[in-house]
Order: structure tokens, then sequence, then C-alpha cells
């Protein structure tokens, strides 16, 4: 499961993982994805993700709103080559 989480506008998205669906383990790296550097489009939130695994390119790709501080949000894009090694375009 992605979640999203942080402080009050600094969030950025992590990882956990369930064998039932009531206990969760949160991934030892997490963010996998955090915000940008200051000036871009997600400098300080990455949140709301959704993801795919495509399969005939062999990635995972990841849609998720970016804002810096209390701006409106854009929607970011982001790749990986496996689930836990996401990058931002």
């Amino acid at each position: 499961m992605f979640y999203s989480g942080g402080s009050y506008i600094e969030w950025q998205i992590g990882y956990a993982i369930s064998e039932d669906g009531s206990e969760w383990e949160k991934y030892i790296n997490n963010p996998v994805l955090s915000y940008g550097n200051a000036g871009d489009y997600d400098a300080t939130n990455v949140s709301h993700c959704s993801v795919i695994r495509d399969t005939i390119n062999n990635q995972y790709k990841m849609w998720y709103v970016g804002a810096q501080s209390d701006e409106s949000g854009h929607i970011g894009y982001a790749t990986a080559p496996d689930i836990l090694n996401v990058h931002s375009q």
C-alpha cells in the first residue's frame, strides 16, 4: 500500500505491506517519493498517489499531487523499475 504522510504541509509518499490487511509494516527506507527542490511544483508536498504496473515496459507508474506550500496542487508523474525506487519525471 502507498500512503501519504508528514507534517502540516510537508507530505511525502510511503509504502507499507501487510500479510492479512489488518497489521501493516512500514517500509524501512520510507519515503519512497519525497518532495522536490525549492522552486519545483512539488517543493513541499507529494500526496494522493495512484500506481499501476506497466507489464509491457516492465515498470511501475505513479501519478501524484505535488504542491508548493499553500499553492494549488499539480499532477506529478513518476516511474520505477521496481515498486520501491520511484523517481519523479
